[in-house]
């Protein structure tokens, strides 16, 4: 999905002025030296040709900036939302391509402009993190339903993968602990919390003999899985490992347990009884007497 430049709730519009006024403001702040412009295009984009786009929207924009305050900003941020896949056949922006259209869009912008060429600033978030992280479940049950296909509840679901109750995110998803031999069912995968919305995907091809304690491997999962985790419902979020070539992976606990389990104090002395006479009865009541 990808936003107009000028209708979007991050910073602030071209044509009514406000990126203007935004920019006469921080120049006129004697502490902030402004070097150059940000803009954000979307999320996943796949297609290069809108960087380029927005590079032609925000070259005129800098040398307007020249024009009224004499200032020459260096600096172009086209920002992130660069496209990955995250199942197979999924679109995936073509960097070689992207590359080519951030130079001709530079090249044609600067000099209908007379501008000199900014330096280009990306920001590929999830580009760099997604595919770099994968997240295991493990299998509660199975219940089969009466059309052949099943449903899979996993210790996960809600609080460590909001992406799919948000923005109906897809994921692959691989049976990781063993190897079966048994042919294939379209199952369903939902978290334990029990909300609508608590799925960890549909309808994908999984063993039939897949059973409670099975371990799920769900790829992708690096750009916005444990860094959205929550403690939803009282349940703790999942710890985080990291895997160094064939070494064992090393676990970093959340530590989000440690806080929602205090240890209650041991008292080396029973606690002093009230002694004297009762003035009230609501005082006997709360004393026991």
């Amino acid at each position: 999905m990808t936003a107009d430049l000028n209708d979007q709730m991050l910073g602030f519009a071209r044509t009514d002025g406000q990126a203007a006024d935004a920019i006469r403001r921080a120049l006129d702040q004697p502490l902030l030296y402004l070097v150059g412009l940000q803009c954000h295009i979307g999320s996943q984009v796949t297609d290069a040709s809108l960087y380029g786009e927005a590079i032609r929207q925000m070259v005129p924009l800098m040398a307007e900036v020249r024009s009224r305050h004499g200032v020459i900003l260096t600096e172009l941020n086209i920002g992130g939302g660069q496209g990955v896949p995250y199942a197979s056949g999924d679109p995936e922006l073509d960097l070689d391509a992207l590359r080519d259209f951030i130079d001709d869009a530079l090249d044609a912008s600067c000099a209908a402009e007379r501008f000199p060429r900014p330096t280009i600033v990306l920001e590929p978030g999830r580009a760099i993190s997604a595919r770099a992280g994968v997240t295991l479940y493990r299998v509660l049950w199975v219940q089969s339903q009466p059309d052949g296909r099943a449903i899979v509840m996993v210790d996960g679901g809600l609080r460590d993968n909001p992406q799919v109750a948000l923005r109906d995110a897809r994921h692959p998803i691989a049976l990781a602990n063993r190897h079966s031999m048994t042919a294939m069912q379209p199952m369903t995968v939902v978290g334990r919390h029990g909300e609508s919305g608590d799925e960890i995907t549909r309808d994908i091809a999984l063993p039939a003999d897949l059973h409670a304690g099975d371990l799920h491997a769900v790829a992708c999962t690096g750009a916005y899985h444990h860094s959205m985790a929550s403690t939803y419902n009282m349940v703790g979020r999942p710890p985080a490992g990291r895997s160094e070539g064939r070494t064992h992976p090393r676990t970093r606990a959340s530590g989000d347990d440690r806080r929602l389990i205090v240890p209650r104090p041991r008292l080396k002395e029973p606690p002093p009884t009230r002694r004297g006479r009762i003035e009230s009865g609501c005082e006997a009541l709360l004393h026991g007497e």
